[in-house]
């Protein structure tokens, strides 16, 4: 896989791709699938980033993790207050 793989699977929205990118073994991989799933409001997504952002050994996937667990979450909290209206 390569970058470009993850740059189409964010444009096709293809959520099970990127959350399996999360898994390769090359870390620009799992960087660009982390920051990529950043624009997904899903639970899968948000429970991956919020693993990948402790645990992944290089420190630029886990704040890049951080970050789009970050926004998820912030886009899921505002979805929901929204609806609450």
């Amino acid at each position: 896989m390569n970058l470009s793989d993850v740059y189409t699977m964010r444009t096709q929205r293809n959520l099970d791709g990127l959350l399996n990118a999360l898994c390769d073994d090359e870390a620009c991989i799992r960087k660009g699938a982390a920051v990529a799933l950043g624009g997904f409001q899903d639970t899968r997504a948000k429970d991956a980033l919020g693993r990948l952002r402790f645990y992944d050994p290089i420190l630029d996937v886990r704040q890049a993790a951080g970050r789009s667990h970050e926004l998820i979450v912030a886009a899921m909290r505002g979805q929901k207050e929204e609806e609450e209206r």
